[in-house]
């Protein structure tokens, strides 16, 4: 939305007097704040801050009792979204033919499904990552916590996102995540401390940052822990449906 606002007057103009309409304008971040206030001139009093409410009890779970002690085993990656390059798919196989290359031992788990599908399943027999990259399609809400739970590095490189469901549930998960500098990320991660954040369409920093991870086992464990720690401070379920419940009642 905030891009599209930015190409087009005539849409931020609609925009911004039908949101005005409302009562309360919800933002998940300090972005959205400023955006609804400056852009949309929606009066400071009528925005809330309301996180995600992504991190379930079930995630946070799993998450508090990872183990990172395991020695000596190949570390999993996993990617949860649309097979898009927008959302970094290009860059992440790149990465991946470096690596592999390079004579590191990974597995790569691709969650989702997309335009990409095609060229990612071509891209991986050509490249000889078979039996590395596995391409999982979409899976239900109630498989997931398997994945989340087997991988130990969430990757997501996208141009463009808001706060995406998909990391907050890994990170309450307990995984380490690379991410990049868009939307509200940065809003709640702490480069090198809660999570890598890498500017957007750079493979030689998404390669680099994956490296670190598979060889730096005491930093891995670190941003895997600070970033559970932010999933249960900001967006667990109970927390976020609290604060939207004491909004709806200063309404009613």
């Amino acid at each position: 939305l905030i891009n599209q606002t930015k190409k087009s007057n005539f849409f931020k103009w609609l925009i911004r007097r039908l949101f005005n309409k409302a009562n309360v304008f919800l933002a998940q971040g300090e972005n959205w704040k400023v955006y609804a206030n400056e852009v949309l001139k929606i009066n400071s009093n009528k925005i809330k801050l309301v996180h995600n409410w992504t991190a379930k009890e079930e995630f946070l779970k799993v998450g508090k009792i990872k183990n990172y002690n395991i020695k000596n085993r190949i570390i999993n990656f996993l990617f949860v979204g649309w097979l898009e390059k927008e959302k970094g798919v290009i860059e992440i196989l790149k990465a991946l033919k470096f690596l592999d290359s390079k004579g590191f031992k990974l597995k790569f788990t691709f969650i989702g499904d997309g335009t990409l599908m095609k060229f990612s399943k071509k891209f991986i027999e050509d490249n000889n990552l078979i039996g590395k990259v596995f391409l999982e399609g979409w899976k239900k809400p109630s498989e997931m916590k398997k994945y989340y739970r087997n991988s130990d590095v969430f990757v997501l490189p996208s141009w463009a996102e808001g706060m995406p469901n998909a990391l907050i549930e890994a990170l309450s998960c307990g995984l380490a995540s690379i991410v990049t500098d868009v939307g509200m990320i940065s809003n709640y991660l702490e480069d090198n401390y809660s999570a890598i954040i890498l500017p957007t369409q750079n493979v030689f920093s998404l390669e680099k940052a994956m490296q670190e991870l598979i060889i730096n086992k005491p930093l891995r464990e670190m941003i895997s822990k600070n970033g559970h720690i932010v999933s249960k401070q900001y967006f667990s379920t109970d927390k976020g449906l609290e604060s939207l419940a004491k909004t709806i009642k200063t309404l009613i």
